[in-house]
């Protein structure tokens, strides 16, 4: 049986794994070595951009529909449900259902991807 190890940088002993050794020759710990600000900025700007992207209409967008006011991203989320849907039925008629690799991130991509062009096309969003 194999024995899992716990890696230097979480381990309370002062073992180190091979060649994370810093100039001193102390062992480095995860984000504290050379670079590890540019590490943390590299996580936090994709961030802070899809955040700044937040700042749009006060009212959120919404469809009349059947005498009720629908948010335009659930009728998105519908049709590109819907799409997946359809297409699954048409992958398992063609065969091609079974020699999906990871089925549920297929279809996830397909509502997804549906999703966001419905949105896009017919809401303008």
């Amino acid at each position: 049986m194999r024995r899992l190890t716990i890696p230097s940088a979480l381990s309370k002993t002062s073992r180190s794994a091979p060649g994370r050794h810093g100039p001193s020759g102390r062992p480095v710990r995860f984000g504290r070595g050379a670079g590890g600000g540019w590490r943390a900025l590299a996580l936090l700007l994709p961030i802070a951009f899809a955040l700044a992207a937040c700042n749009g209409t006060p009212v959120a967008p919404a469809v009349p529909f059947l005498g009720a006011y629908f948010p335009s991203w659930l009728l998105a989320a519908f049709a590109g449900i819907g799409a997946a849907i359809v297409a699954r039925v048409i992958f398992v008629a063609i065969g091609l259902d079974d020699v999906l690799p990871m089925r549920l991130l297929v279809y996830v991509g397909i509502a997804t991807a549906v999703g966001f062009l419905v949105s896009s096309l017919a809401f303008g969003r």
